[in-house]
């Protein structure tokens, strides 16, 4: 679709730096553009708040949130006399408790952060170190994200970075995933930063674990829930990738496919007979590969949902 503006429409032109949309169009809220807009058009610097507010129609509180906001990218200058009407108004005891409850949710705006940057040195230290960790500069989500794992969470900001290292190393950096793992820490119990490394070291080497799997097994599809908490369970018996690939291999030759329940049932059997060696796997007779795959079927559709997808039919 090809959209493009009425030329004839507007009499009076002003200069937009590409800066601002390069840049700051994902970082800066409503209020913020509002504000510089009306800066950059703008021939007088007397009494810019109020005409600021009475043109656009934000309040107070966004004025000088947005004030906040390009002050710490070096944008705009301000001093006193930028402040007018130092009362506070109803309006801005709403706006006020909007932005508390918005802290409570994890959820703020631009003006919001940009004055704890302002008041909060170690909160610009913790924004810069992300930006170097990350490889890039941080958008809003970001932002809002890293302050609720500090403010909310309760994690240090060493703990934090060790977070955002880990999912730089998976490649998978949205705030969604972020949090999504900080999250996954915090129901653990687990907050500490040398806690926190032995977590992330356990979940790299499960990481490795399932692509060796994944790739004895030929497959090129990203694994399944269910088909990690296997492999999760055979590396906790004791099983290496070669027991693991022979029983794929006894799977393939009664099954025709890579069958994760069967190739389970193999390895369960193993563990049992405390057979772990491809020399002590030789030396048995095979019960289950010499089975006919029709015996196997027992647990066929009712037990083969209950496996892989949780559903009792039973119920």
């Amino acid at each position: 679709m090809k959209v493009s503006i009425k030329q004839g429409k507007w009499k009076r032109y002003f200069s937009v730096p590409c800066a601002l949309t390069d840049e700051y169009l994902k970082l800066a809220d409503a209020a913020s553009l509002k504000v510089l807009l009306y800066l950059l058009a703008s021939e007088s610097d007397e009494n810019v708040a109020e005409k600021v507010i009475s043109s656009t129609g934000i309040t107070k509180t966004e004025f000088d949130g947005a004030v906040a906001f390009w002050k710490q990218y070096d944008i705009i200058d301000s001093d006193n006399e930028i402040e007018i009407n130092t009362a506070v108004s109803t309006a801005d005891k709403a706006k006020n408790e909007q932005i508390v409850a918005k802290i409570v949710h994890s959820h703020y705006t631009p003006g919001d952060i940009a004055k704890m940057l302002s008041d909060d040195v170690n909160m610009r230290r913790l924004f810069d170190e992300a930006e170097i960790t990350l490889g890039r500069i941080l958008k809003h989500a970001d932002r809002e994200t890293l302050i609720c794992l500090k403010d909310y969470y309760g994690f240090k900001p060493m703990s934090i970075i060790a977070i955002l290292s880990y999912c730089a190393s998976l490649d998978k950096t949205s705030a969604r995933y972020i949090e999504g793992v900080a999250k996954g820490l915090f129901d653990k119990g687990i907050t500490d930063f040398s806690d926190i490394e032995d977590e992330f070291s356990r979940l790299n080497e499960v990481h490795s674990f399932e692509n060796k799997v994944k790739s004895a097994f030929g497959l090129e599809t990203k694994l399944t829930p269910k088909q990690k908490s296997f492999i999760e369970s055979w590396k906790a018996l004791g099983f290496d990738i070669d027991m693991i690939s022979l029983a794929s291999e006894r799977c393939i030759d009664s099954t025709n496919k890579i069958y994760f329940p069967y190739i389970n049932k193999i390895l369960s059997s193993w563990a049992e007979n405390n057979i772990f060696t491809r020399e002590e796997a030789e030396k048995e007779s095979k019960p289950i590969q010499n089975q006919k795959i029709e015996k196997t079927s027992s647990f066929d559709l009712d037990e083969f949902d209950a496996l892989t997808l949780g559903i009792d039919n039973n119920k």
